[in-house]
């Protein structure tokens, strides 16, 4: 989990512009001996059986025209009458002597008699509890009406023959592949795409298909290779709260500590990255200030007024608030350290305590100051916390940005409790 290789459990969620790979291509169906098979016969035995789609994406990341990266995914969808599972493991080369795995577990729904659809899991207070699923409103979702087998939305005539493949009509295949990989947030096919399929025994045997996305001079290629598997069983996850050591009561003791100190809102954490790079965080009763600079080169922060917390920034001299856009509640960005149970982390022979894979992003969000809240949720892969006699010495985030190839390891400490001023005054 450590150094070489971190397994962190996160729920992979990306966005998919669809479209042609014409690097490394294999033989076409035309070049191939022609096989005789019937695929309203396959199209009829994936409608009434259970199956699983599995196997490998691999993506290759390219600038300027240059190859600058790769990645191997590994993606498992399974689909049942009353049940439904998804899963999404990926791994990430960071250099010649360093590979991150961040393991996403997945996630399992199911319908009760209800006939709504629930997720079993456990809650950050470590109970187990099986929440219902809902939609972007927040209304519970009936999971016949969507997590239903998506081959019974498809009839003979959406198919083509293409030698010995089997293509799906250019109108079918976002809807499918949305609904066979909801661990992708949306995907989109351009208009010589294709979503293929083999057929063997009068069966489904073997779905690809091609993605990529850009921006600019960067982009990203991804081709899936997946396989049908048929009569799955699936069963709903027995889980289990994580067990109690002795160990998490010092942890629990010092977690109760930190949180006592800050609770007045005056207090400085201090930020440094990997030992080269540092900033600072001043708490006061109305304002959270960091002297990090943004784009503008200013530092900045958020001053709390009458109906909610306003960006400023600093130019050295003078203090300017914009007024055009409230940003909210305070507590929104006040990190919490009451919010999650002890029980996630484990003691390691090095004295720190790392989070459980599975509970890396929540942790993160809860602990992360206001200015890092973004890259500690979606990019962090370990947390670990260091005691020192009985309270909390520093808190360690490393993280990989996929975006911009960049890792680091950010160290919070805290301090200057009751203490803390602003560099500045309001004008």
């Amino acid at each position: 989990m450590k150094k070489n290789l971190i397994v962190a459990s996160v729920l992979l969620v990306s966005v998919f512009v669809i479209a042609s790979c014409e690097n490394g291509a294999e033989p076409t169906s035309s070049e191939l001996p022609s096989q005789t098979f019937n695929y309203n016969n396959a199209l009829q035995y994936v409608k009434n059986h259970t199956f699983s789609l599995e196997g490998d994406v691999n993506m290759v990341f390219d600038e300027y025209g240059d190859t600058i990266g790769t990645k191997s995914n590994h993606v498992k969808s399974a689909f049942n009458e009353s049940i439904v599972s998804f899963s999404n493991s990926y791994y990430y080369e960071i250099s010649d002597d360093e590979t991150i795995s961040m393991d996403s577990t997945g996630y399992t729904v199911f319908e009760k008699e209800d006939g709504k659809a629930y997720v079993r899991t456990i809650t950050m207070q470590n109970k187990v509890k099986d929440v219902v699923y809902t939609d972007d409103n927040e209304q519970p979702i009936i999971f016949k009406d969507y997590f239903y087998n998506p081959f019974k939305d498809l009839k003979f005539s959406d198919f083509t023959r293409s030698g010995n493949n089997v293509l799906l009509k250019t109108t079918k295949r976002d809807t499918l592949a949305s609904k066979l990989f909801p661990q992708a947030d949306m995907i989109y096919f351009s208009s010589g795409d294709t979503l293929s399929f083999t057929v063997k025994d009068d069966k489904f045997d073997t779905l690809t298909f091609d993605v990529s996305a850009g921006f600019l001079d960067f982009s990203v290629s991804y081709r899936y290779t997946l396989q049908f598997t048929y009569d799955v069983e699936l069963e709903i996850p027995n889980i289990t709260p994580y067990p109690h050591r002795d160990e998490h009561d010092d942890l629990k003791e010092a977690l109760d500590k930190l949180q006592d100190s800050i609770r007045d809102l005056n207090y400085t954490t201090f930020v440094s990255l990997d030992g080269v790079s540092s900033f600072n965080i001043y708490e006061t009763y109305n304002t959270i200030y960091t002297s990090a600079v943004d784009e503008t080169g200013y530092t900045y922060g958020l001053v709390e007024e009458n109906d909610g917390m306003y960006y400023f920034n600093y130019d050295g001299e003078k203090v300017t608030i914009d007024h055009s856009e409230n940003y909210g509640e305070r507590e929104y960005y006040e990190p919490s350290f009451l919010n999650f149970a002890p029980e996630f982390f484990t003691l390691y022979d090095d004295g720190k305590y790392y989070v459980e894979d599975a509970f890396v992003a929540s942790v993160a969000l809860l602990i992360a100051p206001f200015n890092l809240q973004y890259s500690f949720y979606n990019n962090a892969y370990t947390i670990a916390i260091t005691l020192d006699n009985g309270e909390i010495s520093t808190i360690e985030v490393s993280f990989f940005d996929m975006n911009y190839f960049s890792s680091g390891t950010y160290t919070l400490e805290y301090g200057a409790f009751g203490t803390t001023h602003l560099p500045f005054s309001y004008n």
